[in-house]
């Protein structure tokens, strides 16, 4: 399923905040979405260039 809209938390509730020695570290939410925005860009990249049908890919 390739996704057109995905809500999003506000920046207040998904805070990126320094740690000791000046390391940034993010809410675990970041990273989630992160990598839900990448297989959904794959995904749209191999339907729009792969003659495959969806099942097939998935398959």
């Amino acid at each position: 399923m390739v996704l057109c809209l995905l809500p999003v938390l506000p920046p207040e509730l998904r805070p990126i905040i320094q740690i000791d020695g000046g390391k940034l570290m993010s809410s675990d939410i970041n990273e989630l979405y992160r990598r839900v925005i990448y297989r959904n860009n794959t995904l749209t990249d191999l339907l729009t260039t792969s003659r495959s049908t969806p099942g097939e890919l998935v398959a």
